[in-house]
């Protein structure tokens, strides 16, 4: 049998963070209490004062003046923006521009949302929803589009572990009769805006490789904070075959299974690397990872690693069902011929 966990049903919390006068937060909270089920978890609270310490009990994280690094150092899938007055509402179109830059959703709650769709200022949806007035702003996969990406997810996946299961366990036995250790190697991989989760690999290095890295970072062939290396000393006689064909990313079925990742996306990142990224590669982060990406069917042997961050972001602006299905076709002749692995 396969030693890895069966998928199981994990709870989806939506993370928020709100920002907004210290007086009407505590109002603010206690609607989306009431109206979200508990499927809504508070990251935190920012605010326009410099008040330090709870409000209504929520952390305070700062003042917006620290919202970009409050951002990037926290897990937040939306940003909630209570601005009643006309020097908030300057302050707020500066932090919806952070948000859009690295694709967190953002609703302003105001009174000056007519102004707002007046200047045209983005494609925005607006609704009357939890009882107050919110403009809302989503520049990465809509809703229903995940929805709709996640249900391919589970049926292929699915499908792909039964018909590839008899492949599994013939490349456990290839993998423990070429060298000791383990057959499945497991790693933390950063997820959807900051989400860590437990990646799954058939082992392709000798158990060494984690103490044998930090000699070689200098021959990488990948500019940025990748390390990407063809003639990697190791790699064992069975783990170049299985990269070649990209078999040993299989396994991550289980991670699309288990809602962490999706057939297509951007390549999970290493939180190594996340720390280094520069703020407009985070926008890759808005969406799960994929086991295959736009980058690996167009410019699999590519070099640059801004290209490849371009590619992804590409990616996000302009997701579809149809562009998945293309990467997804376009796979198939790259893995056959492992055109450009490493």
């Amino acid at each position: 049998m396969i030693s890895v966990p069966l998928p199981h049903k994990k709870k989806y919390y939506k993370h928020v963070l709100i920002i907004g006068p210290q007086t009407e937060i505590p109002y603010y909270i206690q609607l989306l209490k009431e109206k979200t089920h508990k499927s809504v978890r508070i990251t935190g609270i920012v605010t326009y004062e410099g008040v330090t310490g709870k409000v209504d009990s929520r952390r305070v994280l700062g003042t917006v003046n620290e919202f970009e690094k409050i951002l990037n150092n926290h897990l937040i899938d939306s940003v909630f923006i209570i601005s009643d007055t006309f020097p908030h509402f300057e302050k707020a179109k500066e932090i919806i521009k952070l948000c859009e830059e690295e694709g967190i959703e953002t609703s302003l709650i105001t009174e000056f949302y007519k102004e707002l769709a007046q200047k045209g200022m983005y494609d925005e949806l607006y609704n009357i929803i939890y009882g107050m007035p919110i403009f809302n702003y989503n520049p990465g996969i809509s809703p229903a589009g995940k929805a709709i990406k996640r249900a391919g997810d589970v049926i292929l996946s699915i499908i792909a572990l039964i018909l590839l299961t008899p492949l599994f366990i013939l490349i456990i036995l290839l993998i423990k009769l070429d060298s000791p250790g383990p057959a499945i190697f497991k790693q933390t991989r950063v997820g959807e805006h900051g989400r860590h989760f437990e990646i799954y690999k058939f082992r392709t290095m000798y158990e060494f490789a984690a103490k044998k890295k930090a000699s070689l970072l200098k021959h990488s062939e990948v500019d940025g904070p990748v390390f990407k290396m063809e003639n990697d000393p190791r790699i064992t006689r069975v783990g170049k075959l299985l990269r070649k064909w990209s078999v040993d990313e299989m396994l991550q079925f289980h991670n699309v299974l288990r809602g962490e990742m999706s057939l297509v996306g951007p390549r999970p990142a290493l939180p190594s690397e996340v720390e280094k990224y520069k703020s407009w590669y985070r926008k890759r982060l808005s969406v799960k990872p994929g086991i295959m990406c736009l980058w690996q069917v167009e410019k699999r042997c590519a070099t640059g690693f801004e290209e490849w961050m371009r590619s992804d972001i590409y990616y996000v602006d302009h997701w579809s069902l149809w562009l998945d299905f293309t990467i997804l076709i376009r796979a198939i002749p790259a893995v056959i011929f492992g055109k450009g692995a490493k």
